[in-house]
């Protein structure tokens, strides 16, 4: 018996892992924190606004903060996906974006060189 409770949770977190990749569209909200203090950078509420991956396995971010609960938008990142790691990676003018995928939650940092810039945490909608 406890063998085919093995499988079954096999089989059903195979299958969740398979939606996470259909599931990265969207909007993805939380926060992007400075990591260099005593800079102009801020700490800031964000969304991500995600699209599917395209045949070269690219995803485009359109990336917002809230500003007085509002969007603003900050730019346009093209990220490639690597559906084996759960993961995002973009090096976009020397910038190295890295996001670590599971489930509805993201964790990412940003790099400007060896730097640590910010640390990103984000949720699904």
């Amino acid at each position: 018996m406890p063998r085919k409770l093995l499988v079954l949770f096999a089989v059903m977190t195979g299958a969740a892992l398979a939606l996470s990749v259909d599931s990265l569209q969207g909007d993805w909200r939380g926060t992007s924190l400075c990591q260099q203090k005593n800079t102009s950078c801020h700490d800031e509420k964000v969304v991500y606004h995600l699209s599917a991956p395209d045949s070269s396995d690219n995803v485009t971010v359109d990336a917002d903060k809230i500003v007085d609960g509002k969007p603003d938008n900050m730019g346009r990142v093209v990220m490639h996906y690597d559906e084996a790691k759960h993961s995002l990676h973009a090096n976009d003018s020397g910038r190295i974006w890295d996001f670590q995928i599971s489930g509805r939650s993201m964790h990412g940092t940003l790099r400007n060189g060896n730097t640590l810039i910010r640390k990103v945490e984000l949720t699904k909608d």
